[in-house]
């Protein structure tokens, strides 16, 4: 199951947002560390996407392909 990897990436990706906000809503702007912040922010939702996307295939795999457009469609707002 994906669902505790992603839980965890979730909250990882939560506390990186925070961190992010923190530098933007300092007194000062500290490139560097923006810099990083963003960059660690943008690993971790590249990991949920991949995640996601796994799961999405090992999901579409087991499917009829009446059942994956239904999925598609709920999916793509």
């Amino acid at each position: 199951s994906y669902a505790p990897q992603l839980r965890e990436l979730g909250k990882a990706n939560q506390q990186a947002k925070r961190a992010v906000q923190q530098q933007l809503l300092a007194h000062e702007v500290n490139r560097t560390e923006l810099e990083q912040a963003l960059a660690h922010q943008r690993q971790l939702q590249e990991q949920i996407q991949t995640l996601s996307q796994r799961m999405l295939v090992e999901v579409a795999e087991q499917l009829p392909p009446q059942q994956r457009a239904q999925l598609w469609q709920r999916a793509d707002h």
